[in-house]
């Protein structure tokens, strides 16, 4: 017996409903999973580039090292490192600040040939001049900061800011940083040491001076020997 609230055509009607339902459930079902396999297959497609690539550019890499060129680049730098080391070294030598001052001097000097030498002798002679000129900047920049100013963060805060603005109006933008650098290393030889302020950013200089010339060497070197150039 049916309830008195349902017919047979009440029956029919809701079966039909049913099925529509089922149906869209169904295509819905679908349509999912070939969203799903469609991103899969571009997931798979962007992926195999990449593979290709990496593969290219480690082929590349170990057809580099068949050659000399890498060799011999790499022991000219690492003999030009040392030498900027031992030059840094002995001339932290001729005036005794610090036994710590004389090695972190060394590797100041170290370093800068690392900023200075280039691939190409154009490139490695402006290094060189931006370098000075950065060294000087960074170097003029503490001695007014440990002179004049309150020895607080304060005071360093606003000469680093005046330090890379001066940087950007004389065109020396991209080596704000190196300008900085060489402010803060010369305060920090300031609390290692009871030297003045214009002794240490002298010495500093000394170093960066040393490291642009021996990079500039190096530069030169490799401009005119054509032992890098040959494969």
């Amino acid at each position: 017996m049916l309830p008195p609230c349902l017919c047979t055509n009440d029956l029919f009607y809701a079966r039909d409903y049913v099925d529509q339902a089922t149906l869209r459930a169904m295509l819905l079902t679908s349509w999912a999973q070939d969203k799903s396999k469609t991103l899969k297959m571009r997931g798979f497609s962007t992926v195999m580039p990449l593979f290709t690539r990496t593969f290219l550019q480690l082929k590349e890499r170990q057809l580099q090292l068949q050659r000399r060129e890498p060799y011999v680049r790499s022991a000219i730098i690492t003999v030009l490192v040392l030498i900027a080391y031992f030059m840094g070294y002995g001339l932290d030598e001729l005036v005794p600040t610090h036994v710590t001052a004389a090695v972190i001097g060394a590797l100041w000097s170290a370093v800068t040939v690392l900023a200075v030498f280039k691939d190409h002798w154009q490139e490695t002679r402006s290094s060189f001049w931006a370098t000075l000129i950065s060294g000087i900047l960074g170097a003029l920049a503490a001695v007014i900061y440990l002179i004049y100013l309150p020895p607080n963060m304060g005071s360093l805060a606003v000469v680093i800011g005046l330090s890379l603005l001066l940087s950007q109006i004389l065109g020396f933008a991209d080596r704000g940083r190196q300008v900085v650098s060489t402010l803060l290393l010369i305060v920090i030889f300031s609390h290692l040491n009871t030297s003045p302020p214009w002794l240490n950013a002298t010495m500093r200089m000394g170093e960066v001076l040393l490291g642009a010339m021996v990079g500039l060497f190096g530069g030169y070197m490799l401009h005119v020997l054509p032992v890098i150039r040959a494969k």
